[in-house]
Formats: C-alpha cells, sequence, structure tokens
C-alpha cells in the first residue's frame, strides 16, 4: 500500500504549482543548447502556496535545468538556494539618457507627436495630421522623451 502512495505522488504531482514547475522544467530542457536567463520580478512579493517556496522553485528549476537566474527584491537574499551559489548585488538607477533609451526599446509602438504636445507646449504643425509620427530620428525620439514626466517617474520608481 506504501509503494501504491509513492508511485501516485510520483505520477501524480500534488498541485497545480507542481504540475506547472515540472512542465516549465521540461520546456527549458528542450532549449539545452540556448542560453536561456528567468527573471523574477520583486521576489519579496512571492508567498509560499502549497508547500512552494521560492527556494523550493528556483532550486527544482536550477538542478533540472540549464538555466541562469536573476532574482530583484528589495531586500538582500542573503543565503544559497539548495547546493547553488547566490549573490547579492545592488543595481544602480538608470540615468535620464538611459532610461529613455530602455523606454524606447520596450514601449512596443511608435511615439506620435501627441505623446509629447502636452508637455512641449507645442501642437502639430498647420496641416500635419493630430498623431502623425514625429519622425524616424532616434536621437530626436531621446531627446523628447527626456523632457518627459514619465523619465522623471521611472527614476523615482528606480530610486524606491
Amino acid at each position: 500500500e506504501l509503494w501504491e502512495k509513492e508511485k501516485k505522488a510520483v505520477v501524480q504531482p500534488d498541485s497545480q504549482l507542481e504540475v506547472l514547475l515540472n512542465a516549465l522544467c521540461v520546456e527549458l530542457q528542450r532549449c539545452r543548447d540556448k542560453k536561456v536567463l528567468l527573471i523574477i520580478d520583486d521576489a519579496d512579493c512571492f508567498c509560499s502556496h502549497d508547500g512552494f517556496s521560492m527556494d523550493r522553485m528556483i532550486g527544482t528549476l536550477l538542478e533540472r535545468t540549464h538555466i541562469s537566474v536573476l532574482i530583484t527584491a528589495a531586500k538582500p537574499w542573503h543565503r544559497d538556494i539548495r547546493a547553488f551559489k547566490t549573490m547579492d548585488v545592488q543595481l544602480q538607477p538608470l540615468d535620464g539618457l538611459n532610461t529613455a533609451k530602455l523606454f524606447l526599446k520596450r514601449i512596443r509602438r511608435k511615439l506620435h507627436r501627441g505623446d509629447f504636445e502636452a508637455f512641449d507646449g507645442q501642437g502639430d504643425a498647420p496641416g500635419t495630421p493630430p498623431g502623425a509620427p514625429a519622425g524616424e530620428d532616434w536621437q530626436a525620439h531621446v531627446n523628447a522623451l527626456l523632457q518627459h514626466p514619465v523619465v522623471e517617474l521611472l527614476a523615482e520608481i528606480g530610486r524606491a
């Protein structure tokens, strides 16, 4: 009877989290020839659930795959994960120029004149349809974005 219980535990995972973790491990094992970086942001917010701790989840991934893991947290980690060494590194906030460049890479859409007109005091030029593209000049976008309040907001978030 004990053997049957153990056999079921191996065949049938205890929770949906375990099912997902096993599926993720299988997918990551398929990427064995590629370098993979898993980023876990705000690890402080991770709550243990069904016996799953952050250490258990990451430890399983590291033992069963060949990935690298970057964990961001407000507080230093200060501990290893199973047999894997960890290192605490304090990240410095980006300066305005690099914040603007990162934002432009991540926004996933072209910026338009309308994105800036409320902050630069200029509307569209006469004869230009509202929201017309501001042009393809990368530096012009960066310079305009540096004047935008979102850069200051992102800088404040980085300092928090």
